[in-house]
């Protein structure tokens, strides 16, 4: 459970990358 929260956060992290470009 803990790898796919990290996993979860890293992608949250992406989205808000992407939405920055």
């Amino acid at each position: 459970k803990e790898a796919s929260t990290r996993a979860g956060d890293i992608l949250s992290q992406v989205s808000n990358t992407h939405d920055i470009i």
